[in-house]
């Protein structure tokens, strides 16, 4: 039987610290007879105190993450070396140490038969000091993946890159290279974010604790994508107007995710499910809404819907997640199907000029709607945690004040983002703590509000707003928001917009 390996490759935070042993734990010093590692061109048992590389990276407590889970026997081939370059040390096919990589990988599977079952990636800093490698990091990445697959015969191995959070005054083009890690073409590709990692001084490096955090990061990701193969994708409701489909590993009394679909244009039916990408990706158990038209689910079949959804999964614990118009339906049929948590993203109180009058907004979907039938205030569950996320200083706000004002709902507001908080919420790259602060209860309310407010001058979409708003009456503002929003990435076309009315003076 062949030996499942994961390779470990990329620059500095991936071969870790020099000598770094003395505040590592004890346990992590000693053998693990059921792991292998490719040392010195033989496989030896993992032993961190008697291999050749003395570094201390991530693999350490991604080893004791697995072992821990039931993993074994396994090996591991690492290749890491500090101030390297995608653009050219591992440039794919003639990078010294793209070729370096493939022969040993080669030569470990000469020893002993193996599988690899996963690269894990660690890299980037070094592009993103120069402005061409960066613009140039994923063009370069997506070759180095697909030639390295092709020449391992590895096509199927996922491929798990972390997305490196280097300062800005080392680093100024890491916006490009995060943007290449986190949206390119390759398939079974995933990240993980490495942005509130502990870092030694230099704030460059991660300490320790950042390289325990990082290691036990991709091992959860390795274990979700190794399961994948257990995961079910069914539709079990299909109405001439609603479809839900169930995409995650069987569950009976487990967690699952209810995702409501935003407004569209055309046929919903066509869409992909709201979330599906990112909760697929994360082994995430959930059900997905379909909605034909854009009516703000203000029919008779939405409850014949979440009969099924109550049938299929009696005593599973639901949060239901949804923006906009989803948020919408997430209140909705919170207090039907018995939910435990909503995750609201600019929510409507309605969009029928009767009740807010104030709404000129979704002119079209309100014509096709009519009048309202269900009064959102009588169906909002009182029972559940509700966390809504808004733009104070946005037309939503009036929304919002019509809702409930009890104690089981929190209030995330977030100045300046307009109707796009989600928007803002991954650019910023917390969705991931988000999600887990609701689902799992593992970081109060209050500890995401003073992170998401740290974290928000980062963010260009915010001072792209900020400059909107500015603008009229506070000129020298809207300058200062504009120059912070180019510091912070290409210019998108609202950045452009608000530089063009800057100009007009």
């Amino acid at each position: 039987m062949p030996l499942d390996v994961y390779i470990f490759i990329g620059q500095s935070n991936m071969s870790g610290l020099v000598n770094g042993f003395s505040n590592v734990s004890q346990k992590w010093l000693s053998p693990v007879p059921n792991v292998s590692i490719w040392d010195a061109g033989k496989w030896a048992v993992f032993d961190p105190l008697n291999i050749a590389d003395t570094r201390l990276g991530p693999e350490f407590s991604f080893i004791h993450e697995l072992v821990n889970s039931g993993h074994g026997p396994f090996g591991i081939i690492k290749l890491s070396k500090p101030a390297t370059y995608l653009a050219t040390d591992w440039r794919a096919k003639n990078g010294r140490l793209y070729k370096k990589l493939v022969k040993e990988v080669r030569n470990a599977g000469q020893e002993n038969k193996i599988k690899i079952k996963g690269v894990l990636w660690v890299q980037g800093e070094a592009d993103a000091i120069d402005e061409v490698n960066a613009k140039n990091y994923r063009s370069n990445l997506e070759h180095f993946v697909t030639s390295l697959r092709n020449d391992l015969k590895i096509e199927e191995a996922p491929f798990i890159a972390a997305v490196v959070n280097p300062p800005l005054d080392i680093c100024p083009y890491v916006f490009l290279v995060n943007e290449a890690q986190r949206k390119n073409s390759l398939s079974n590709y995933h990240t993980v974010e490495c942005h509130d990692l502990p870092k030694r001084r230099d704030n460059l490096h991660y300490s320790v604790r950042g390289l325990s955090k990082l290691g036990k990061r991709l091992a959860s990701e390795v274990l979700k994508l190794e399961t994948v193969s257990e995961t079910l994708e069914e539709y079990f409701y299909t109405g001439d107007l609603l479809r839900l489909k169930f995409n995650g590993y069987p569950i009976d009394d487990g967690k699952l995710v209810l995702c409501m679909p935003h407004a569209v244009v055309g046929n919903g039916f066509e869409e992909k499910g709201f979330g599906e990408d990112y909760f697929s990706k994360k082994g995430q158990a959930a059900v997905y809404l379909f909605s034909r038209h854009s009516d703000w689910f203000q029919n008779a079949e939405i409850w014949d819907a979440m009969d099924a959804l109550r049938e299929k999964f009696p005593n599973a614990e639901i949060l239901i997640y949804g923006a906009s118009m989803g948020a919408y339906g997430a209140l909705l049929v919170s207090k039907y199907i018995g939910a435990t948590k909503v995750l609201a993203i600019a929510p409507q109180y309605s969009i029928d000029r009767k009740s807010v009058p104030f709404e000129y907004r979704w002119k079209n979907a309100i014509r096709n709607i009519g009048s309202f039938r269900y009064d959102l205030g009588e169906y909002i569950s009182g029972d559940c945690t509700i966390w809504v996320f808004y733009d104070p200083y946005h037309l939503d706000r009036k929304h919002i004040e019509m809702m409930p004002d009890t104690e089981n709902w929190e209030h995330f507001r977030l100045p300046f983002v307009g109707h796009r908080p989600l928007e803002f919420i991954i650019e910023l790259g917390l969705f991931s703590e988000i999600f887990s602060a609701c689902i799992n209860n593992d970081v109060t309310a209050a500890e995401l509000r003073k992170k998401i407010k740290s974290e928000r001058m980062n963010s260009q979409w915010y001072w792209v707003n900020l400059g909107g708003v500015a603008i009229k009456n506070h000129r020298h503002i809207a300058h200062i928001a504009c120059e912070n929003a180019e510091k912070l990435g290409p210019a998108s076309r609202k950045l452009k917009k608000l530089k063009n009315a800057l100009s007009m003076e």
